[in-house]
């Protein structure tokens, strides 16, 4: 999947105007879905990546970093693990009583909602982020 800069940038502002722990303060990022992990590498910030979940697949080299299970059927212990400050996630990541255990151990999780394609945005916010990003 080819991320659209419109798109991340999208996802930067989103992640930004979400409060504590903002992403671009995050120095240990967790991915828990692969269009996500995606983005993270078109942003340029690969290096804050400590792990990610099954569907991680693109680019490749997302496949060596540590595996923390299907997003769907996540371990806390796994997460934790690798002392993560910031978990993202797609809103099908689960199961909820997982994420809540993971918020209890003082890490934050940013749910990005929606579908994760420049088709997924609505059309303000498409607009937005193209000219945004020129």
């Amino acid at each position: 999947m080819m991320i659209e800069p419109g798109l991340a940038l999208f996802l930067m502002v989103a992640l930004a105007w979400t409060g504590a722990a903002r992403a671009e303060e995050a120095r240990r990022i967790v991915s828990v879905a692969g269009s996500l992990t995606e983005i993270v590498y078109a942003l340029g910030a690969e290096d804050r990546l400590v792990g990610v979940d099954a569907t991680s697949l693109h680019p490749p080299s997302a496949r060596a970093l540590p595996q923390v299970g299907y997003h769907r059927s996540l371990s806390a212990e796994g997460i934790l693990s690798l002392a993560p400050d910031l978990v993202l996630a797609s809103e099908t990541a689960g199961p909820p009583a997982i994420l809540d255990q993971i918020r209890s151990a003082g890490v934050p999780i940013r749910i990005v909602a929606g579908e994760l394609s420049p088709e997924g945005l609505d059309p303000a916010r498409r607009g937005f982020a193209r000219s945004a990003a020129g």
